[in-house]
């Protein structure tokens, strides 16, 4: 084992989003436990530190989205990029790369994996959507398709991200099981049980795969004071918390309008991400919030959190949630099942609105005082970030030696 160990993470993002966050609270954590870290990232603003380079530039990233929108072979574009990014890390030489999303139109994907078999050093690959094994979405289950077990063709999802004009989903999953096929020492992670499961009856099934959960920053999601409910004009009845995202798509539209009509002289839903006015009497929207603190306090002031995720592999505000002290209902979808245990919470299948009002109803006859100990409890047990992330130390140290 090296007298110091060196890892470099590459993603789309650095201290933005959930795996930009991760990224950024992993790479400080490396250096609290001894390990030099890298960062290499290509989308975002620019980060003026020695150790953290971006590599793709804005315009780059418009043509790749553009050229991807139009052929349908999103990550196979952006080779000057890539090409700094390759003799960035010749000139680094870290022992472990570790990979988070390769995709998002800012590095070519065939350049970088033919790079990281002749470079010949442990990959750790954190997968944190299903695009990896798919000739094109990152998520199957709105579509309801599972041809990535077999082989994909005839793409239903092509309106999804990536993109495209075009099906080119065949040829893209031929491609990605060469690519991604054949790196020795591949260690794959996903923060589901049900994401590895998904990686087991796929093209990468003869990889080891690790499940690390995604954990939260439990010194800002906690239980917090606020007057958001009268600041919101919910001075009497229940306030139920819910993402714009999820709520306010399409399909949920019928589910939505009975939630709402059933919380008639019970409460209010306050859907955050939405600036739409009179969707229902009963239902205010928030804009975006994009400070944690502020966030947190939504959760606290909240009586529950409704997450109506059609597809998720292990969603973060399910677990920031349960950190505030509040139960959660969530749609009964790729990993968010497993976040819950005992008296958090409750799954319900999708779309079924009478499970969802009724479990809504349980948790307002019980009180919030019921629930928010075990909710606490669960967040601290099983998902401190700060814990997460020594998980993921362990797991390079482990690489290292056997090596």
């Amino acid at each position: 084992m090296p007298s110091k160990l060196n890892v470099l993470q590459i993603n789309s993002v650095y201290g933005s989003g959930s795996t930009g966050n991760i990224v950024k609270n992993l790479m400080i954590t490396m250096r609290d436990e001894g390990i030099e870290p890298l960062v290499a990232y290509g989308i975002g603003k620019d980060v003026t530190e020695s150790d953290i380079l971006k590599f793709a530039d804005s315009f780059s990233v418009k043509t790749d989205i553009l050229l991807s929108r139009i052929t349908d072979r999103a990550g196979c574009f952006n080779r000057k990029g890539t090409a700094t990014l390759i003799n960035w890390i010749k000139e680094k030489q870290p022992d472990i790369i570790h990979l988070h999303n390769i995709h998002g139109f800012y590095v070519n994907v065939p350049m970088l994996f033919g790079f990281l078999k002749q470079y010949g050093r442990p990959v750790v690959w954190t997968m944190h959507d299903c695009w990896a094994f798919t000739g094109h979405c990152a998520h199957f289950e709105t579509i309801d398709c599972d041809k990535w077990q077999t082989h994909c063709e005839n793409c239903r999802g092509l309106w999804k991200y990536p993109i495209s004009y075009r099906d080119r989903s065949k040829k893209n999953y031929d491609k990605k099981k060469e690519l991604f096929s054949g790196l020795d020492n591949l260690t794959i992670v996903t923060p589901s049980r049900w994401l590895a499961e998904c990686v087991k009856s796929s093209y990468l099934k003869d990889y080891p795969v690790r499940v690390i959960n995604n954990g939260t920053n439990l010194d800002v999601f906690c239980p917090t004071k606020t007057d958001l409910r009268s600041e919101l004009g919910i001075n009497d009845g229940a306030m139920i918390l819910g993402m714009a995202n999820k709520w306010l798509n399409p399909r949920n539209k019928d589910t939505v309008t009975r939630i709402a009509e059933a919380l008639e002289g019970k409460g209010k839903a306050v859907i955050i991400g939405s600036e739409e006015q009179n969707i229902h009497k009963n239902i205010i929207c928030v804009p975006k919030v994009t400070d944690a603190s502020k966030m947190a306090q939504f959760y606290s002031a909240a009586d529950m959190f409704v997450n109506l995720t059609l597809e998720d592999t292990f969603p973060t505000v399910n677990i920031e949630a349960l950190a505030c002290g509040i139960p959660v209902i969530t749609y009964r979808t790729g990993g968010s099942p497993e976040i819950l245990n005992g008296d958090t919470g409750y799954c319900v299948e999708k779309f079924n609105f009478n499970d969802i009002i009724e479990k809504i109803d349980v948790i307002l006859q019980n009180g919030r005082a019921f629930y928010e100990e075990k909710c606490i409890a669960r967040a601290n047990e099983s998902y401190d970030y700060k814990k997460k992330f020594i998980e993921y130390i362990g797991l390079y140290k482990e690489i290292i030696v056997k090596e």
